[in-house]
């Protein structure tokens, strides 16, 4: 589980903390806030959404550490995923869009697919 510290420059990982506007994917506690609250920076993390483990690579989400280490490698929910490609497609999120956000909703898709089935991709 890879963490960072506020202010890398890590390109997604300061993507996805402007598109989540601070908050964990899975619990969407504060972790800004929390940050200040513990001292401890290992509350930032980036989580692979679909783990590298069962093929995932692009689709990257902010989470905060508890949440990061609970989910491990469990495969996403179709709820998930779905979220995930509702937040990249938010037009108000538009000036961020680049080639990996599309790269990123194509595996999503390839993912419901493979999983879920073909009417789970259509969402």
């Amino acid at each position: 589980m890879k963490r960072w510290k506020s202010g890398e420059g890590h390109p997604i990982k300061n993507l996805m903390w402007m598109i989540q506007e601070g908050k964990c994917f899975y619990c969407g506690c504060n972790m800004e806030k929390k940050m200040r609250n513990t001292g401890y920076l290992q509350c930032l993390t980036v989580d692979h959404l679909i783990p590298r483990s069962l093929g995932g690579s692009r689709v990257m989400v902010a989470a905060c550490w508890q949440c990061n280490h609970k989910k491990n490698d469990n495969p996403p929910s179709i709820e998930e995923l779905n979220r995930f490609k509702a937040l990249m497609l938010t037009p108000e999120h538009g000036h961020y869009a680049n080639g990996h956000q599309q790269r990123a909703i194509e595996e999503v898709n390839f993912w419901l697919t493979r999983k879920y089935g073909k009417k789970a991709a259509a969402c």
